[in-house]
């Protein structure tokens, strides 16, 4: 495995978590966290206040509601988590409804991981702020017609994942 395959692999894992995409077209920055930093509860919850939040709170109000829903790490499982989930974001799922296996179910991992994975592996990046500005102008460019599309493909295959009683489809 390459450096820069690793780097780029390290960078996608860490921005994973930190997301916002509306079915408007609107999509957050990514926010990094420090190489090494380790994102436990506490961590997560202060990027929710201070980054998150803030973003949503910045879409406009024919956007809204904004539904808050997270993956099965423990940093978003974590009871004092879900407690300011509950108390900051007027529309959050629960982890007791989150479907146990959620990558389907994920607007960010069903569409916008592929597009910003595939743009960032057009070009070599040998460091990492160099991968850091890929991904950012990524996800900042993209087009608001290619994302509304994209959410409204997603509500079919929300549509069909409940058809098939939470199975997986094909």
């Amino acid at each position: 495995m390459s450096a820069e395959y690793k780097t780029l692999a390290a960078v996608l894992k860490v921005l994973r978590d930190r997301r916002v995409i509306s079915s408007k077209g609107h999509v957050m920055p990514p926010h990094f966290f420090e190489t090494g930093q380790r994102v436990n509860t506490k961590e997560y919850i202060k990027v929710l206040d201070t980054v998150v939040k803030p973003l949503m709170e910045l879409l406009p109000q024919r956007v809204s509601p904004c539904v808050s829903q997270q993956d099965k790490t423990p940093a978003h499982t974590a009871n004092i988590t879900q407690n300011w989930l509950k108390a900051n974001l007027k529309d959050h799922w629960p982890k007791e409804i989150w479907p146990p296996s959620s990558p389907d179910c994920n607007s960010l991992d069903y569409f916008m991981w592929g597009t910003v994975d595939r743009e960032v592996k057009k070009q070599p990046h040998f460091t990492l702020a160099s991968v850091r500005t890929k991904i950012s102008e990524v996800m900042t460019d993209k087009n608001r017609e290619v994302v509304i599309r994209a959410c409204k493909k997603f509500c079919l295959w929300i549509k069909a994942v409940v058809e098939k009683g939470g199975d997986f489809i094909k």
